[in-house]
């Protein structure tokens, strides 16, 4: 209960300061220990303005200097932009000039390959021409030895025959060579034989006879 005077006033209270003290030192102490407020940071958007004002920068000062050829400006720039596409436009001309060599190199082989051809076409055109001849020449050689055979052989009866006769009488080898049928062998034996044995040897034959041998002989 309230304190009350005795004449029914109140009585005034007393204030603890100690309290009040106490109390006000934590209130203190509560609004210095207030988390401090936060910085407010740099936002992604504002970066990329901030860049993006610096690019306009840059291109304005660029076209400024271009546009003004300060400092040669415009040259350095075609040096650059020519030092970059030199590169590519030499590989290109490279390319282009090596295409250029292949092609003629292509053309230059079909053209080898075709007279290569040309020439392996005449080359067995001759060797087969060249076959014909020897198998002509090979027939002829052959036909020539046939020959040269058949003359040896003949020269060799010829030559027993003309033994035979010389080694007769005149009447006896006329009768023998009157009874062959070969004129031509007789008129050969005739011309083998010594000229005094072949007039007797005529004399002996028929007198017709006698004078075919006889044009014969001249006729050989």
């Amino acid at each position: 209960m309230a304190n009350v005077a005795r004449g029914g006033e109140p009585l005034p209270v007393a204030v603890d300061t100690d309290k009040n003290n106490k109390n006000q030192k934590k209130d203190k102490s509560q609004k210095n220990t207030k988390a401090p407020k936060e910085k407010r940071g740099m936002t992604p958007l504002r970066a990329a303005l901030i860049v993006l004002l610096l690019l306009l920068l840059l291109l304005t000062a660029a076209a400024t200097l271009l546009f003004f050829n300060v400092a040669d400006s415009r040259n350095i720039a075609l040096s650059f932009l020519q030092m970059g596409a030199h590169p590519y436009q030499n590989q290109l001309d490279e390319l282009t000039d090596l295409q250029e060599k292949v092609r003629a190199e292509s053309v230059a082989l079909s053209e080898a390959r075709r007279e290569m051809d040309t020439k392996e076409a005449d080359i067995a055109k001759r060797e087969r021409d060249i076959a014909t001849r020897e198998a002509a020449l090979a027939q002829r050689t052959s036909d020539v030895n046939e020959r040269v055979r058949e003359m040896d052989e003949t020269q060799t009866r010829l030559a027993r025959f003309v033994e035979i006769y010389q080694n007769l009488s005149a009447p006896a080898a006329a009768k023998i060579l009157e009874e062959m049928n070969d004129v031509d062998e007789i008129v050969q034996i005739l011309t083998a034989m010594e000229p005094e044995l072949v007039s007797q040897i005529l004399a002996s034959m028929d007198t017709e006879f006698a004078a075919r041998i006889s044009f014969r002989m001249l006729d050989s």
